[in-house]
């Protein structure tokens, strides 16, 4: 009786171990969280589901913004995208027609694109 439970708790270490290694290698193959894929907005709106839930930097001008500095839309040559900066709890200051780069994760929902962003870099400075 007691090599029975022994080995019942075996197969369920082994189990439990096995679980959590691939969980942990599905959620790190759907974020990419090292080095952002440099893209224009262009590539973002027609290959919007290719970058769904990746790390992604875009460079163009502010050209609408929230007034408390929550969210604003990017423009370059290639279209426009809406970036929140809320749900990562920063904001920036008021900057409308000034040139940044925004680091973040693309989301994708009802085929509508837009970036979580964890970073902007705004006149030589980086925020947050």
């Amino acid at each position: 009786m007691k090599i029975y439970c022994m080995l019942i708790s075996l197969v369920f270490a082994f189990t439990l171990v096995t679980a959590c290694v691939a969980v942990e290698s599905d959620s790190q193959s759907e974020v990419n969280t090292t080095t952002p894929l440099t893209v224009t907005t262009g590539e973002i709106l027609e290959n919007a589901l290719e970058y769904d839930a990746k790390l992604i930097e875009v460079t163009g001008k502010i050209t609408s913004q929230c007034g408390s500095g929550c969210w604003f839309i990017i423009s370059d040559e290639s279209g426009d995208l809406y970036v929140n900066l809320k749900p990562n709890n920063f904001v920036i200051p008021p900057a409308m027609g000034k040139e940044v780069t925004v680091t973040g994760v693309l989301k994708v929902k009802d085929n509508d694109a837009s970036l979580i962003g964890s970073s902007v870099l705004l006149g030589g400075k980086t925020y947050p």
